[in-house]
């Protein structure tokens, strides 16, 4: 049987339009699993059905996270933000966290972030402006096509799963994780130092990265980022 994959899909800035790319779940079906989307609430006893109800939830790109969610106020170089999402994912994180730990959690770009503010961690609202030195993080090609590399730490679960130290991923961000969250552990990073992933080591399976894997294996050049979705699903079967 298929597992069943919660996905937080995006939420345009005036709350009219749910949507998302087609690439999170095709690659989720791909890989063996079932995809259901979320809707977005506050309502706490809807959160915790929505965490009971699935094996394991993916945390997808989108906006920008609000500044304040980790006590800071918008500097210049902050794009678009959706408060009903961040605080809908964060509370969902913590539900998960706290009452289903042994429930697997995959984030992605801006899911990656979110993870990280959910734990206790900070961002960089806007990279060119705030970190020097940065190599380009927004690219111009395809989604299809990777352009930089990530240095994966040896001995990691995205080790394991990629079976090298050095990946070459895509971009698509302006903020990043700054200050990484308490308990998290650092797992690839660019050339220029910029968290590229991390993990929960006592975690059964959390794991967080900021490029777009779904995207990368709908193209025909880099199936080597299936193994992450097979990875995923295969952990929320257990």
């Amino acid at each position: 049987m298929r597992p069943v994959i919660g996905l937080t899909p995006s939420l345009e800035s005036g709350e009219h339009k749910i949507y998302t790319p087609t690439s999170y779940p095709k690659a989720i079906i791909e890989a063996g699993g079932n995809p259901i989307f979320f809707n977005f609430t506050r309502d706490a006893d809807m959160i915790e059905t929505y965490a009971a109800m699935v094996d394991g939830v993916l945390f997808s790109g989108g906006d920008d996270v609000d500044p304040s969610t980790y006590g800071e106020e918008q500097i210049w170089g902050c794009g678009d933000i959706v408060p009903l999402r961040d605080d809908f994912e964060i509370k969902l994180l913590k539900v998960l966290v706290e009452k289903y730990p042994e429930k697997p959690i995959l984030g992605i770009c801006r899911g990656a972030q979110v993870l990280n503010v959910g734990m206790g961690g900070t961002l960089y609202q806007d990279l060119r402006s705030q970190k020097e030195g940065c190599i380009r993080h927004q690219q111009q090609q395809s989604s299809h096509y990777a352009s930089h590399k990530a240095i994966v730490e040896e001995g990691s679960l995205l080790h394991r799963i990629y079976g090298s130290t050095e990946v070459k991923v895509n971009s698509f961000h302006h903020q990043a994780v700054k200050d990484l969250a308490p308990g998290m552990r650092l797992t690839a990073v660019a050339s220029d130092g910029v968290v590229e992933g991390f993990e929960k080591p006592d975690h059964p399976y959390f794991v967080a990265v900021q490029w777009h894997p779904e995207r990368l294996v709908e193209g025909p050049h880099h199936p080597e980022h299936k193994p992450l979705f097979k990875s995923f699903v295969d952990a929320c079967r257990k």
